[in-house]
């Protein structure tokens, strides 16, 4: 399937024997390139880049998410939904495979915050201040998944007993059976590969003390 058809195109599979040219997506889901390149692949690169710094001082991994990571607004930003859930997965992932060496690594969940992207909802938003304060809190408390505000709260005892996260509970011991998981050694290979990560990465070695 070729890159190009996934930007505001629709999407047309061949992979399905019965149904060969089906449209998998009904209608097309613009920008959903862009908002991949940014809030995955960027979220995948500036981890790949501090990695190694924070492998050294044992630190965090916050990224932030939103609701819409665990379910999508289809039909107002299915774009950003969809690359904010597989930035999710990202960060399950991740924090599965450097459990070993110390660093830890949350998902924050937001609801609506009064940041520019929300500026033109007539919706209840929560200031970016209190968020980042109950951000804060939480990964003291250490909470792997942060619900910081009025709109997420409800979720958060919800979610910390639900299938789905039992499931990542399960899964992250999942290793194939000829080569158990070594975490220090496998997590490179996840996170290989940017020219961009590279330079960032020389920038945060640099800008990280060595002895902490």
């Amino acid at each position: 399937m070729r890159p190009e058809l996934l930007d505001g195109q629709g999407v047309v599979s061949d992979s399905f024997p019965f149904w060969p040219g089906l449209w998998v997506l009904p209608r097309p889901l613009p920008g959903i390139t862009e908002k991949n390149r940014s809030n995955l692949f960027g979220t995948f690169a500036v981890t790949q880049a501090l990695l190694p710094a924070l492998t050294r001082t044992r630190g965090a991994i916050v990224d932030i998410l939103s609701v819409n990571a665990l379910a999508p607004l289809p039909f107002i930003i299915p774009a950003y939904s969809v690359s904010k859930a597989a930035a999710f997965s990202l960060t399950q992932s991740l924090r599965a495979r450097v459990a070993g060496q110390g660093v830890r690594v949350h998902a924050v969940l937001p609801g609506p915050v009064d940041t520019d992207m929300t500026r033109g909802s007539d919706v209840p938003k929560a200031s970016p201040e209190s968020v980042a304060l109950a951000i804060f809190d939480a990964v003291d408390n250490g909470e792997e998944e942060v619900f910081p505000d009025p709109v997420s709260a409800p979720m958060a005892a919800h979610w910390r007993d639900s299938a789905a996260k039992v499931l990542e509970r399960q899964l992250a011991h999942v290793a194939p059976v000829s080569s158990p998981v070594n975490r220090e050694a496998d997590v490179r290979p996840m996170l290989a590969g940017s020219a961009d990560a590279s330079r960032l990465a020389s920038a945060a070695d640099s800008a990280v003390p060595q002895d902490r």
